[in-house]
């Protein structure tokens, strides 16, 4: 059945948020569903389906998009069927784990390591935020296992220190900069506008809350 928020969207938001909704029951039956071949074969199919489904949208999205779309869908379909295969023909003492908790034989809590290419897959998929309660731990765990398993590139200082030939010390902050989506006004005055026909109701928080939904990460004094 299709989900009912999908069917209300735009043909191209229509085709993001049902990928939103996939990434999200792909992660769950990744952790949740290992060993339950059908389950995971339904999944598969939604993915697969979602391919066919967008192919004739194609040129609506921009290439670096529509490519990573594809390649997404595909990585998910391989990760469940690696999922499929080690459920059916697991080894004799071994499970799927992708985080493990390791002592220092110090005081404090145990160090969490996490598999560097479930990680990497997963942060195709989400952001930190969201994969730290798969796994137990906080969002800022998740980005210092990425930051040393070289997945992302570290964020710029926030306050820098500058010696002066004269002793004197410079301190300049920079504050961190939001990754906000990259649409010129025209494309998002299009987005609003179409938005508006079909949910003429909406103020802005609403609709700046449905463009979010929708992929569309701006600051609020964009959205009128």
């Amino acid at each position: 059945m299709a989900d009912p928020v999908v069917n209300h969207l735009l043909p191209v938001d229509n085709i993001r948020a049902a990928y939103h909704l996939l990434e999200e029951r792909v992660v769950t039956a990744l952790r949740t569903q290992l060993g339950d071949a059908a389950r995971l074969a339904n999944v598969r199919s939604q993915a697969l389906s979602l391919l066919q489904t967008s192919q004739p949208r194609q040129h609506d999205f921009p290439p670096e998009e529509w490519a990573t779309f594809q390649r997404s869908i595909s990585n998910m379909v391989q990760q469940l069927d690696g999922a499929c295969h080690a459920s059916n023909d697991p080894p004799p003492s071994a499970s799927l784990s992708v985080s493990t908790r390791v002592s220092s034989g110090r005081r404090g809590r145990p160090r969490i390591e996490i598999s560097p290419s479930f990680l990497a897959e997963a942060l195709t998929l989400r952001g930190p935020t969201r994969i730290a309660p798969a796994l137990g731990c906080s969002p800022r765990t998740v980005r210092r296992r990425a930051l040393e398993q070289g997945l992302v590139q570290p964020a710029p200082a926030v306050i820098r220190q500058e010696a002066l030939p004269d002793g004197t010390v410079i301190r300049t902050h920079t504050p961190p900069v939001a990754a906000y989506t990259v649409v010129s006004d025209a494309q998002l005055d299009n987005i609003v506008s179409h938005t508006l026909e079909i949910f003429p109701r909406f103020g802005r928080a609403m609709l700046h809350g449905h463009l979010k939904a929708c992929g569309y990460i701006l600051p609020v004094k964009r959205v009128t």
